[in-house]
């Protein structure tokens, strides 16, 4: 499956791909960066336009400072990091900065990595961005 578009907005992140597999359950997981643990979440899969979306409000991560995690796409037990092929991306010109607050000061922000694949910081207002 490849990446034809990533959409990171106030309240989701939604993935198109180039097909899904209509009897294939697709879920969202986030690898904590340094302890290598899983969290996955279930997604709002749509076949016909090859999409699925992740809503921020189903994100539950441990309440950290500041911790980086990479995002993964599941198909059953396989797993695969999500990267665009799109070689004009810039990053400079790229504006990915939805930082969504889970509490007063902390939360969660997606954004794009230098190689084109998703990750997210996680913890505090300050840390993270």
């Amino acid at each position: 499956m490849k990446v034809s578009r990533v959409l990171i907005q106030k309240s989701q992140i939604s993935i198109e791909l180039d097909e899904i597999p209509e009897n294939h359950k697709l879920a969202f997981v986030l690898r904590d960066r340094k302890t290598k643990e899983l969290f996955k979440f279930d997604v709002e899969q749509d076949i016909e336009h090859k999409r699925v979306t992740l809503q921020y409000g189903k994100v539950q991560l441990p309440e950290t400072e500041f911790s980086r995690y990479d995002l993964l796409l599941a198909d059953g037990e396989q797993l695969f990091r999500p990267k665009i092929e799109n070689n004009k991306m810039n990053l400079k010109t790229t504006n990915s900065d939805v930082f969504y607050f889970t509490e007063k000061y902390y939360g969660f922000r997606f954004y794009i990595t230098k190689d084109n694949e998703i990750s997210v910081c996680r913890g505090n207002y300050l840390n993270v961005e």
